[in-house]
């Protein structure tokens, strides 16, 4: 449980960037909680190097340029991680058996060259897991889901 009561949460610190509403646009480096993770330098956090951008709630009036600290819910990262990464490697996967059956079994080829169908098949279940993965990213948006929240402020 994090400082602020909430299970499976961060707290990072980051600087407000631009304000929108009740939402402030939070610019953070990975911060200390990255750094005591267990799986420090494997997960998505780590590969951000110069930082991240999140949309947090705004409730404690913070200003442009103002450093905070903001909460966020480490599940929903990872089910964020898991669609970004699981969907296109899964379709893919999919898409590679669809080709090789309709190559090897049903004797199907859509071009005269080895395993072309299969390729083409795993290629065009990537470009659609894509556009899912895109339509899945816009519904979050839109449904303004956004459960970071500005902390605490430092001045």
């Amino acid at each position: 449980m994090s400082r602020y009561g909430r299970k499976s949460s961060m707290i990072e610190i980051g600087v407000v960037k631009s304000l929108s509403g009740k939402l402030a646009e939070i610019t953070a480096d990975t911060g200390t909680e990255c750094k005591s993770c267990v799986l420090n330098g494997t997960c998505g956090q780590s590969t951000l190097g110069e930082g991240q951008t999140v949309y947090v709630i705004n409730d404690i009036g913070a200003k442009i340029g103002d450093v905070v600290e903001f909460e966020y819910d480490e599940k929903e990262l990872l089910k964020g991680t898991f669609v970004v990464y699981m969907v296109p490697f899964i379709s893919t996967i999919i898409g590679l058996i669809i080709g090789v059956i309709l190559e090897k079994l049903l004797g199907i080829e859509l071009v005269r060259l080895q395993n072309a169908t299969t390729v083409l098949f795993s290629v065009f279940f990537l470009l659609i897991s894509v556009l899912i993965v895109r339509k899945i990213d816009r519904n979050i948006k839109s449904r303004s889901r956004i459960r970071n929240v500005l902390v605490q402020g430092h001045r």
